[in-house]
């Protein structure tokens, strides 16, 4: 394992399933790879994300059957892991699970020992899709909603899905090319296909990365690791450390001729992008400081911000552009938090989106605040998502 713990904090979702078709050798490796590599994203200090439910399974023989998903593989291993000192320490949830009631009640006997350990010992946190629904489409979205990357092993027109969010949302996936098929015999080639697209086009893939990431994926085909899972798994685990590194909208005043741009650039100078990238965070300004790709810069705004999952705001100045990019970003669902120097009257309710007030001549202070209210906050539902579950509970 590469132990830098660039993975930290970081929450990858593993998805795919295997056909009855295939060869069972590699649907028993294709497990001891997810669960080699949950393990590796624990360590590392990861979390995972994931779905419940039935365990279909594909019949070897009249004694032996191997499960279709991996969903079940993830959950053992994490049980496993919950029990070591480092995780029993940290006494932090390791996995996420999206899921809806009617899934819940379709898991299977033997495997409902291991879901009440999971519950009751605060390993998992459930996120429950509204009642009566059933669709695993809204389960993807919810699921790639927390997702910071994505890796597929195998699947058909289901992690298809997953692949097309995490790619328009600029967040890496990985697809894995083990010829596994898919459990319902659909979609366009799962993950096989999609690693072929990738080597084509990294960029898609793996937003922003360095220009050894098209030689860093071949790194990754499985038949370099067929005699051991483990190998492979750490691969997998290396590229993930490299290049899971989410992006940070930065909206800001960009005059350079306004009174308060010095304090403004010094704000972030001193104290945004340090702490972003000293998170594992790539922050993205439109001010200069990182590369733009369209002449027209309206539309290079857009594309940026629907890329990054997070945003930091600052509203020193109240230029219209900077409440405009705003509104767009919560109401996108974005991860957003707000800040401005200690005298800038803010024009909406600070109840309802709280700000993070920072003094110019005490950019030690700001930065410890804003790390406070950046821990407290990013893993909280955004605003739209608090609005939406109120609506739901309300009718």
């Amino acid at each position: 394992m590469t132990g830098i713990m660039r993975l930290r904090d970081r929450i990858i979702q593993i998805a795919g399933s295997s056909s009855s078709r295939t060869d069972p050798k590699l649907i028993e490796y294709a497990h001891s790879v997810v669960r080699h590599l949950v393990r590796g994203l624990l360590e590392e200090g990861a979390t995972l994300v994931t779905t419940v439910g039935d365990e279909p399974k594909v019949q070897v023989s009249s004694q032996k059957a191997l499960s279709s998903v991996f969903y079940w593989s993830l959950l053992e291993s994490v049980s496993e892991y919950s029990k070591s000192t480092v995780a029993r320490e940290s006494r932090k949830p390791l996995a996420r699970v999206v899921t809806s009631e009617k899934s819940e009640t379709q898991i299977p006997d033997r495997r409902t020992g291991l879901w009440n350990q999971l519950i009751s010992d605060g390993i998992v946190v459930l996120d429950f899709i509204p009642a009566g629904w059933n669709s695993s489409s809204i389960k993807r979205h919810v699921q790639e909603r927390y997702g910071d990357a994505l890796v597929i092993v195998g699947g058909g027109a289901g992690v298809e899905e997953s692949a097309r969010l995490y790619i328009s949302h600029g967040k890496p996936v990985v697809p894995l090319d083990i010829p596994l098929g898919a459990s319902c015999e659909d979609g366009t080639g799962g993950a096989p296909e999609m690693f072929r697209w990738a080597k084509v086009h990294p960029r898609a893939f793996v937003p922003n990365a360095s220009e050894d990431v098209a030689s860093r994926l071949v790194l990754l085909e499985f038949e370099k690791y067929i005699g051991s899972a483990e190998k492979y798994a750490d691969q997998v685990l290396d590229f993930l450390s490299h290049f899971v590194r989410p992006q940070v909208f930065c909206a800001r005043l960009a005059d350079k001729d306004a009174e308060q741009f010095d304090a403004v650039e010094l704000f972030f100078g001193e104290v945004v992008r340090p702490m972003l990238i000293e998170m594992g965070y790539r922050p993205k300004e439109i001010v200069g400081k990182s590369p733009i790709g369209s002449p027209l810069l309206d539309v290079e705004i857009f594309k940026e911000m629907n890329r990054s999952p997070f945003s930091v705001v600052d509203l020193t100045g109240l230029r219209p552009n900077c409440l405009f990019e705003l509104g767009y970003l919560l109401g996108s669902s974005k991860k957003t938090i707000v800040t401005a120097t200690k005298d800038t009257q803010l024009p909406f309710d600070a109840k309802a989106i709280p700000c993070v007030s920072w003094d110019p001549g005490n950019l030690a202070m700001a930065k410890t605040k804003l790390r406070e209210t950046w821990i407290a906050m990013i893993d909280r539902p955004s605003l739209l998502e608090i609005n939406e579950s109120i609506m739901v509970i309300s009718g």
